[in-house]
């Protein structure tokens, strides 16, 4: 039973440090009081505002990307039916 409550808790801090909060502090929380105690306290504190924007910054860094992998396929096809084009009417030619 102790097992499970430390690893809890353990999983309690390691969330906590992601949502941008002390991850050490909800660790001891969930230690002393239970695992559920600092789970809801975590939840009601939410994600720092800080973590918030470095969340969006790296969604919006991840849409950039995507979008030039897009375009680039994009030139890409379009080249090759260029090139297509040219030697279907070079062989026309001919």
């Amino acid at each position: 039973m102790i097992f499970v409550w430390v690893i809890l808790s353990i999983i309690v801090g390691s969330l906590a440090t992601k949502y941008g909060r002390s991850g050490f502090g909800f660790f001891v929380l969930s230690l002393l009081l239970s695992p559920l105690v600092g789970g809801i306290v975590l939840i009601i504190a939410g994600r720092t505002i800080q973590n918030e924007l470095e969340r969006e910054a790296i969604k919006e860094k991840v849409r950039k990307h995507i979008y030039q992998k897009v375009q680039e396929e994009h030139f890409k096809e379009k080249a090759s039916e260029q090139q297509q084009n040219e030697n279907a009417k070079s062989w026309a030619d001919n």
